[in-house]
């Protein structure tokens, strides 16, 4: 009799723990809340954003549920080709950080305000 080595994750599980990530801040919602919702812990609800877990269909309908969100959107992420899955761009909003500063800018109506803003970072990103 064969013995079945366990499934082991893959980049496309990392890609879809990056999105529900994404999306559980977006909803402005904790690992704890979440895990809370789903009846696991936040360490489980962590491991499926850091894609050490695998997420199964069903669970990932449930994270769906609770984020308010599609099954499809978390699968795909639906990003235009200029941000890719897997893009420093797509890593950057799915952390803290990067979804304050979306937010920020986009509270921001003046463009000329919003363009300055946009020149002083470049200044002081090195190799932006």
């Amino acid at each position: 009799m064969a013995i079945l080595k366990p499934r082991s994750v893959s980049q496309k599980d990392a890609e879809i723990g990056l999105r529900i990530r994404a999306k559980r801040l977006q909803a402005d919602m904790s690992q704890e809340k979440l895990g809370t919702e789903l009846g696991v812990s936040f360490q489980q609800v962590q491991k499926y954003e850091k894609g050490t877990n695998r997420v199964s269909s069903a669970r990932l309908h449930e994270i769906a549920d609770a984020l308010g969100c599609n099954v499809v959107e978390l699968m795909t992420g639906g990003f235009t080709p200029q941000v890719a899955e897997g893009s420093p761009i797509t890593e950057f909003l799915a952390t803290g950080d990067g979804l304050r500063m979306v937010r920020a800018m986009m509270a921001i109506e003046d463009v000329k305000v919003r363009r300055s803003l946009i020149s002083l970072a470049e200044t002081l990103g090195p190799g932006a």
